[in-house]
């Protein structure tokens, strides 16, 4: 045989495999936490983000309120009110 090993190596070899894997280390439950944080927070700092994006200026802009849009086209000529009713007469989302 190309390989020696001393006597009885192998006698108690199970034995010390299971001692040494039996004790896991201290810093294996540090890591495990690592790996869950982290991309939950990253995830977390995302979801804030676009819900602040979307959200927000949503909620702050009141301009095209119905009033506002009454109030713009009360400013027009008749000329311009014409040619809006003309362009928009037989569009197919208007006419529901």
């Amino acid at each position: 045989m190309p390989y020696r090993v001393p006597d009885s190596f192998f006698d108690d070899f199970e034995d010390r495999i299971m001692a040494q894997t039996a004790t896991p280390p201290a810093t294996a439950k540090k890591k495990s936490l690592r790996r869950w944080l982290i991309p939950t927070g990253i995830a977390a700092a995302v979801a804030a983000i676009m819900l602040t994006v979307n959200i927000a200026p949503a909620s702050l802009d009141d301009s095209e309120s119905y009033l506002d849009i009454a109030l713009a086209f009360d400013n027009l000529s008749n000329d311009e009110r014409t040619c809006l009713i003309d362009a928009f007469q037989d569009d197919i989302f208007f006419n529901q």
